[in-house]
C-alpha cells in the first residue's frame, strides 16, 4: 500500500471538451489504507469511493500549482490562509465545472500534510464527500504520485489521439525547470513567497537568493514562508529584505543563548515536527529542575541570556542572528507580556534544535516544519499537557481555560490550541473556547 494514490478508472464520455471526454473517471484518491473521495450519490442513491470527474483540468491544476504544492507552506491556522494559498492548494481549486472533495495540500518542507473535510447536504448539488481525516505523507511520496498521475493523464490523450495539448506544454516546463538547481531554487523561492511562477518581483528572489551565504538556505526558505503567512507581509513582501537588511546593519537586542541542556541530543531526529518539539521541551524541563508548574521569568531569561520583558517589539517577525562569538542580537514581535513568553520560549527551542550555533533563528507564523517544531516545543515546555490535564480535570469551560493561562502564564490560546493539537479537544473547538 502506497503512502498516497490517485488512481483513476476511465471510461467513455461525450460532454465535454475534447481533452475532458478522453480524460474522464472514476477517481479514487488515498492516503494509506484511507480513501478521501468517498462520496454519497443522492442521484444514484450509493455511497463509493470515488468522484467522477475529468483528470484533465486536475493533471492542469497539479502542474500548474506545483511548485506551490511542494514549496509553500502558508499559514500555521487554516482560517488565515489566503486566497491565493487556497486555490493552490485546496481541491476545489481545480473548478472545470466540477464538484471536487474538500481534500487539502499543505506541504511543511519534509511532509505534506494531506486533510479531508466531509461537505454539507446541498439540495442544489447530487454529491457530498464524507471523509474527515487527516495525517502526512512523506515529500517524496507526494510529489512521485502526482508526477505519476499528470503523465498517465498526458498517455491516455495521446492513446486518444490528442498530442501538443496545453498540458503536455506546460508539463514539459515544469520538468525543464526541474532539472536546473539554479530555476528549481528560484521557482521553489517564488512558491514560498506565495507567487505563482513569474509572478514574483525577480528583485525580491534575487535578494533572499544573495542571503543565503550568510544565512543558510533553510533560513531563506523560511523568510520566505514568513512573508507568505503573514497578512501584512503579502501585501508588501519587500519589508522581510527590508528588515533583515536593517538588522545586519545593527540593533536588536543582546543575547546569550545557553548551551542545549543534557539531554536534548536524545531527540530523534527522523520524528515529526511536533515529536521533536515535545520531546525537547521534556528533556530541558527535567534538566532544568522545573518538571512541573510555570517556568519563571528568570529561567527564561537564563536560557535567552536577555531581558526580554523590557526589550522592544517591533519586527515583522521573530529573528536572533548570531553576532560575535556566543553572543547574539534578538529581534522580538510581540508585546503582550505572554505572547513574549511564548516567543523566548520558541527562540529557546529553535537554538537547542539547530545545526550549529552559528544558525540563525526565524519565528514566524508559517507552517513550515521548523515552526511547527518551534510551537509545539513552547507549548510543552511553557505548559505540559500531563499537567495541564490534572490542573482541568474535567473542566473546559472558558473559566476554566483562563484559570489554567493564568497558573502556567500564558494566553488561553495556548491552552486551548495545547489541549487540540494533544487531541483533547477538537480543532474546531478551539475558536469556541477563546
Amino acid at each position: 500500500m502506497s503512502e498516497f494514490s490517485i488512481e483513476t478508472d476511465f471510461y467513455p464520455s461525450e460532454n465535454g471538451s475534447p481533452e475532458e471526454r478522453a480524460t474522464m473517471a472514476d477517481v479514487t484518491i488515498s492516503r494509506g489504507t484511507e480513501v478521501l473521495t468517498s462520496v454519497d450519490d443522492a442521484w444514484a442513491q450509493s455511497v463509493r469511493p470515488s468522484v467522477r470527474v475529468a483528470c484533465y483540468p486536475l493533471a492542469m491544476w497539479l502542474a500548474d500549482s506545483w511548485w506551490r504544492l511542494l514549496h509553500e507552506a502558508g499559514a500555521a491556522h487554516h482560517r488565515e490562509q489566503s486566497h491565493g494559498w487556497r486555490m493552490a492548494h485546496e481541491l476545489r481549486g481545480v473548478g472545470g465545472g466540477f464538484l471536487w472533495p474538500r481534500i487539502t495540500f499543505s506541504p511543511d518542507g519534509e511532509r505534506v500534510d494531506i486533510t479531508s473535510r466531509p461537505s454539507r447536504r446541498v439540495l442544489a448539488e447530487p454529491l457530498r464527500f464524507l471523509s474527515d481525516s487527516s495525517g502526512s505523507v512523506s515529500t517524496r511520496a507526494f510529489s512521485r504520485e502526482l508526477e505519476r498521475f499528470v503523465s498517465s493523464v498526458i498517455a491516455r490523450l495521446h492513446a486518444r489521439g490528442l498530442k501538443s495539448s496545453e498540458l503536455e506544454a506546460l508539463w514539459a516546463e515544469v520538468q525543464e525547470e526541474r532539472q536546473s538547481p539554479a530555476n528549481a531554487r528560484h521557482r521553489a523561492l517564488e512558491a514560498a513567497l506565495g507567487f505563482d511562477a513569474d509572478d514574483a518581483p525577480p528583485e525580491l528572489v534575487t535578494g533572499l537568493l544573495q542571503l543565503e551565504p550568510v544565512a543558510s538556505a533553510e533560513t531563506v526558505d523560511e523568510l520566505a514562508n514568513a512573508t507568505s503567512s503573514a497578512a501584512s507581509l503579502r501585501k508588501q513582501p519587500w519589508e522581510v529584505l527590508k528588515f533583515v537588511d536593517g538588522a545586519l546593519r545593527g540593533g536588536g537586542t543582546p543575547a546569550r543563548f545557553a548551551p542545549p541542556l543534557s539531554g536534548s541530543a536524545n531527540v530523534e531526529a527522523s520524528a515529526l515536527p511536533w515529536q521533536r518539539g515535545r520531546s525537547l521541551a521534556k528533556h530541558m524541563r527535567q534538566a532544568l529542575g522545573e518538571p512541573s508548574g510555570a517556568v519563571s521569568d528568570a529561567s527564561l531569561e537564563t536560557l535567552i541570556g536577555a531581558k526580554f520583558k523590557t526589550a522592544p517589539a517591533s519586527a515583522p517577525l521573530g529573528l536572533a542572528f548570531p553576532s560575535s562569538g556566543e553572543h547574539a542580537r534578538v529581534y522580538f514581535r510581540r508585546v503582550h507580556p505572554t505572547g513574549r513568553r511564548f516567543e523566548v520560549a520558541r527562540l529557546i527551542g529553535a537554538h537547542a534544535m539547530a545545526a550549529t550555533n552559528s544558525s540563525w533563528l526565524v519565528g514566524s507564523d508559517a507552517a513550515t516544519a521548523n515552526q511547527k517544531a518551534q510551537r509545539a516545543f513552547a507549548a510543552e515546555f511553557l505548559v505540559p499537557i500531563a499537567e495541564l490535564v490534572e490542573v482541568l480535570g474535567d473542566d473546559l469551560s472558558q473559566e476554566a481555560l483562563e484559570r489554567a493561562a493564568d497558573h502556567f502564564q500564558v494566553s488561553p490560546l495556548t491552552i486551548s490550541s495545547h489541549l487540540a493539537n494533544n487531541q483533547i479537544i477538537e480543532p474546531d473547538d478551539v475558536a469556541a473556547l477563546v
